[in-house]
């Protein structure tokens, strides 16, 4: 289809025009092959996405590539690509302060991910910190949204767990997926506004002793990037036991109780019989 006039025809594959497709009101004009508001005007500004310049209607919806920065070395700046020049900064020779170490989460305004976390043997709420048991099942539940104006492209999520915990049962927007999430599993394209949900089951294994198993989740898009994080308490009555379960004085214990048991065995019937035949004598 093509405007002729304030009206959209058909065309076919010669160009030729045929048959009318639609005439446009009068508070319309016909742009890109459709009648829109009058207001309307296509190709009017240029944004930056992904480090390329895309063009944007009247009404700020993104349309087609105009430049990739990235073939020419450059960076995408208020819709244009511009050379990035080197700033030299004097350098300024101060004494040494006192070393202070401090962390500090910043979180996206562009990019939100949350975690949460429940235990799989009972009808728990959904929390940042959960108690679990050593080989317990725990379900956790991330939530990736995309807080832009624009279409976020080749969202990555990654799950930082720490040695013998295991993951299973990977499940996006309630669809079973076969990728590592420890690695990263590629969410696609999120559109602005709208949300990722991911599942997942997760294992402390009994060969772990520490008392407490922290997941991390993150999330980006290019340079735009978010993490969150929550902790398993591990209680001690379960780090006791599978202590115990797994050690080899106990395995040891085990074997010579079965020995015992069978010698107490045999020696009951050499009685028995012994008996007997002393009765038989008589």
């Amino acid at each position: 289809m093509q405007c002729s006039g304030n009206s959209v025809y058909w065309y076919d594959q010669n160009g030729y025009q045929r048959n009318l497709y639609q005439t446009c009101n009068s508070n319309q004009a016909c742009s890109d092959n459709s009648c829109v508001a009058s207001n309307y005007i296509s190709h009017i500004l240029k944004g930056c996405v992904n480090n390329s310049v895309y063009w944007y209607n009247s009404q700020g919806t993104q349309q087609d590539l105009y430049q990739n920065c990235s073939l020419s070395g450059q960076t995408c700046q208020n819709g244009a690509c511009v050379a990035v020049q080197p700033v030299y900064t004097q350098p300024i020779y101060t004494q040494p302060a006192p070393i202070i170490t401090t962390t500090t989460i910043v979180k996206s305004d562009k990019l939100s991910v949350s975690i949460l976390g429940k235990n799989s043997t009972d009808a728990t709420s959904w929390s940042k910190e959960i108690s679990g048991s050593k080989n317990e099942t725990i379900n956790f539940l991330v939530t990736v949204k995309n807080m832009s104006s624009l279409t976020m492209d080749n969202v990555l999520l990654k799950a930082d767990t720490q040695e013998n915990f295991s993951v299973d049962n990977i499940k996006i927007d309630s669809v079973q997926s076969t990728g590592n999430i420890t690695s990263g599993i590629n969410l696609g394209a999120i559109q602005k506004g709208a949300s990722k949900i991911i599942s997942f089951d997760g294992t402390v294994n009994s060969a772990d002793q520490k008392n407490e198993v922290k997941i991390t989740v993150s999330a980006n898009s290019g340079d735009i990037s978010d993490s969150d994080s929550l902790t398993i308490n591990i209680t001690k009555s379960s780090i006791a036991t599978a202590s115990l379960v797994d050690s080899p004085v106990l395995s040891f214990v085990k074997q010579w109780y079965m020995w015992a048991i069978g010698i107490i065995v045999l020696i009951s019937l050499f009685v028995i019989i012994f008996k007997r035949l002393s009765s038989n004598n008589v």
